[in-house]
């Protein structure tokens, strides 16, 4: 449905008609506060990201199933919150907006849940407020304030309905939560009521968002509305859905299906996975659906870092100590960006694999290799004509699509022509329908190029970095592989080979040093897909093949920085080869979600590498 500027203008006015009877400037300022957390805000962490599942969920009140009351043949409120915290449970969700949740259901929360869980307010207001508690996972969340504000519900009377202030306790990141129940017409015509809710509501967003900058704010709740609630809040404040919708120009393009039930948040916040969950056991608890997103709020350095745009160099074959010659050199290509940058030699490749198009696309969509454990499923060396989809059994998200998803364009360059079957994966045909907010098309890469001249294909990337550069672009490059299959790994060959690539990447510098948009904006990626030994890269369990370096350079990092010194719960390998279940190295498989803490976007859904966004490339530790 397309709402037009005219009705948000007749919204708004009726809006400020009813303001005044309710508090002295109809912004809804009457808000207090029940208490405040004595501990001073601690500074968020540096590193990881603050990943959440959040819900919101009308419980139907208790009243209603009652002997007596208006849903006969319904179990108690005491049994169907039994069966919500199964929900809760089974969900993995960290925090919900609960509405209706009458004294049967609060005594039975508790008594289920233990401390478990905080909940505001609960019983600290009254039954009428306790109606729209907000609970947090106190393993996950911890108050810092508790406040609460006036909304008109039935014939305007004013009930108190919560929002806190919360630390992440991993991460240390502040946010706000709002959570409201606006009136349904039961009662009644109460759309004026909501109006005037609606109006109370976007006035304390915008006043948390200028009160406390860089916290984000959520809202959930059953609103009673569908776009009438959806497009004055995007217009009039920075609040986002988490199923989408947005506006182009005057005009209103909410989400389709759009229920009544919401969840919202501001940037930093970005929603992933949303769900109106309505299976069995929801049917049987509520007459609502549960409403679910995954939310993730970039790592602190990552918020302030200043870049717009990631470019990531895969050096097909690149050994670190090749890396090390050009560095002692004073090379002007790869290694400018290990003296200037952030990096290590002792990184390691895709555990299973040493070869091309494993660690290539496990580069691209964070996942390691073996299907049965959550990996791609990409585990010959070839294009096969297939898709990734088709080696996972499943579609499988990547940081193209994340990027696309969101607006932003994309682009692949690849002299090895296997690289076909990651562009495939993604393209027109065989990409996944936008997710979330507008459909920005099927083909998640925007640009894509294959030559098998290495000079040609960075003339041509260097000119598009130059011209019309994408938010996230990778180039690979394979000459360096292919001169150590033919003469040797460190042969002669190999380190002129090695000279004339880092020539190419001096080109890639100086086209984003010389441009006013890239300068100090983009972050470029160097590492690469395997290194090797003798005449091949095959064989896994060896050093010489799996041992990689990793280098990052942009806005606000540290020159000279050893990654694993700003990086404390990476555990440098050394001589060995640490599987999954061990203390992780640096890997290549962690570009996939580096590229995602970059651009301030959630990790890849589903991958398996990086997947906090524990990566630190920003500073310190």
């Amino acid at each position: 449905m397309l709402i037009g500027a005219g009705l948000a203008l007749v919204l708004m006015a009726t809006v400020l008609h009813f303001a005044s009877p309710f508090d002295s400037d109809g912004n809804g300022n009457d808000d207090g506060q029940a208490s405040l957390s004595a501990e001073n805000p601690r500074a968020p962490a540096p590193t990881g990201a603050t990943q959440f599942r959040m819900a919101s969920f009308n419980l139907l009140g208790a009243g209603h199933t009652r002997p007596g009351g208006d849903r006969p043949g319904w179990a108690s409120g005491e049994q169907r919150m039994v069966w919500s915290v199964q929900l809760l449970r089974q969900q993995n969700i960290d925090l919900v907006g609960f509405q209706e949740m009458q004294d049967p259901q609060f005594k039975k929360f508790k008594a289920l849940t233990g401390t478990q869980y905080g909940i505001y307010p609960g019983s600290e207001l009254g039954p009428a407020a306790m109606h729209n508690s907000i609970a947090w996972r106190r393993d996950t969340w911890e108050v810092v304030q508790k406040k609460w504000v006036h909304i008109p519900y039935f014939g305007g009377d004013l009930i108190r309905m919560p929002y806190v202030q919360l630390r992440h306790v991993k991460t240390g990141q502040l946010a706000w939560f709002a959570n409201f129940h606006n009136p349904a017409n039961a009662r009644g015509d109460a759309r004026k009521w909501r109006i005037k809710a609606t109006n109370i509501e976007i006035a304390l967003a915008n006043r948390l968002r200028e009160n406390y900058p860089g916290q984000p704010v959520h809202f959930t709740g059953d609103m009673n509305e569908r776009e009438l609630y959806f497009c004055p809040v995007y217009r009039r404040t920075e609040l986002r859905s988490a199923n989408g919708g947005y506006f182009t120009g005057s005009t209103c393009h909410p989400p389709k299906p759009m229920p009544v039930d919401w969840i919202f948040g501001t940037a930093p916040t970005r929603f992933t996975g949303y769900v109106a969950l309505r299976s069995a056991l929801v049917r049987k608890s509520t007459d609502h659906p549960l409403v679910i997103a995954n939310a993730s709020i970039p790592p602190a350095r990552a918020q302030t870092s200043g870049v717009t745009r990631v470019v990531v160099i895969s050096v097909e074959g690149l050994r670190p100590d090749m890396l090390a010659q050009l560095a002692a050199a004073r090379a002007p290509g790869m290694a400018y960006f290990m003296e200037k940058g952030a990096s290590t030699l002792d990184a390691r490749t895709e555990y299973t694999r040493t070869t091309q198009l494993p660690n290539a696309t496990s580069m691209v969509t964070g996942r390691s290799v073996t299907a049965k454990y959550g990996g791609h499923g990409v585990g010959v060396d070839r294009d096969t004509g297939g898709t990734i989809a088709q080696a996972a059994g499943h579609y499988v998200n990547s940081a193209f699509a994340m990027a696309h998803d969101v607006g932003y364009s994309t682009a692949l360059y690849a002299q090895d022509p296997a690289m076909a079957m990651i562009r495939r994966s993604y393209d027109a045909r065989h990409g996944a329908l936008d997710p979330q907010t507008r459909d920005y098309g099927r083909n998640k890469i925007t640009t894509y190029a294959q030559n098998r001249s290495s000079a040609i294909l960075v003339r041509d990337f260097t000119r598009q970095l130059a011209t019309s550069p994408r938010r996230f672009s990778f180039l690979q490059l394979n000459d360096l592989d292919t001169v150590g299959h033919e003469s040797g790994y460190m042969s002669a060959a190999y380190r002129k080979s090695a000279r004339r690539v880092d020539e190419l990447v001096r080109r890639i510098r100086v086209t984003i040093n010389n441009s006013a948009t890239l300068r100090g904006h983009t972050l470029v990626v160097l590492t690469t897909e395997h290194a090797g030994y003798r005449r091949t890269n095959s064989d896994p369990s060896l050093l010489r093949n799996h041992q990689i370096p990793f280098v990052v350079w942009g806005p606000t990092v540290r020159a000279g920085t050893d990654l694993y010194a700003i990086n404390p719960q990476l555990r440098r390998p050394g001589r060995t080869r640490p599987g999954y279940n061990e203390a992780q190295p640096v890997r290549n498989t962690d570009v996939a979600n580096l590229v995602m803490t970059a651009l301030r976007l959630p990790s890849v859904p589903g991958s398996n590498m990086n997947r906090g966004q524990t990566l630190n490339v920003f500073g310190g530790p």
